[in-house]
């Protein structure tokens, strides 16, 4: 006994054309970009930390690097939240109680490692 049901096959379903999809690519090719320049800032930086030096025995020039991965680091994930998780089009409020939550304990975090 075979299943037929009344739905068209999926192949066939879902064929958009290329004007449909380009602005969808255009977005991502974007947040690519963007994730991508960000990455290779972090890289340069930590490759040439010693030679602008952020890796001296001092507690202040360690906090400085410290500072200036977690910023990144937390740019990055910011617009992964919006693009990836559409928040970027919701309301404030919205927003503001989905990210909050996850920004106290970062800071909770983020504390804990440089005090300790």
């Amino acid at each position: 006994m075979e299943f037929h049901d009344n739905y068209p096959s999926y192949e066939t379903m879902y064929q958009h054309t290329d004007a449909e999809g380009a602005p969808k690519r255009k977005k991502l090719w974007k947040v690519f970009w963007i994730m991508l320049t960000i990455t290779i800032v972090e890289l340069i930086i930590g490759t040439y930390a010693g030679d602008w030096g952020l890796l001296q025995a001092t507690r202040k020039s360690g906090l400085s690097l410290k500072v200036i991965f977690v910023v990144l680091t937390l740019v990055k994930d910011g617009y992964i939240v919006i693009e990836f998780m559409h928040l970027g089009h919701e309301t404030k409020f919205f927003k503001y109680t989905i990210i909050m939550p996850y920004a106290i304990f970062i800071g909770y975090l983020i504390f804990i490692v440089l005090v300790e």
